[in-house]
């Protein structure tokens, strides 16, 4: 029961950090228990109009989906072919002090 626990917890730690990013921590309580949003993950199904029912203006509500959308997203194609990139240079690099050597 205690790893429940502190499963619960931790979720809700996050979410918590997350609208204290946005300089919404105030809004933690009722995310929680009028829209039952217990982690970060939940809040992609989350609407506009859900949020404006709990008093958050527009501009907050801006806020947080930007916070949101900054600590959920996925490596752009470029990093991940600059990544690539730079690996395999490395590894070629390598190579050629090996050969050369």
């Amino acid at each position: 029961m205690d790893d429940i626990d502190s499963k619960y917890h931790e979720r809700h730690q996050l979410l918590s950090e997350l609208l204290a990013v946005a300089n919404l921590q105030d809004y933690l309580d009722v995310i929680i228990n009028q829209l039952k949003v217990h982690s970060t993950a939940q809040l992609k199904y989350v609407t506009d109009e859900d949020l404006l029912e709990l008093g958050m203006t527009r501009p907050e509500i801006q806020r947080l989906m930007k916070t949101y959308r900054k600590q959920t997203a996925q490596p752009s194609t470029f990093s991940k072919l600059r990544k690539v990139f730079v690996i395999s240079l490395f590894c070629a690099k390598r190579l050629l002090n090996g050969i050369i050597k």
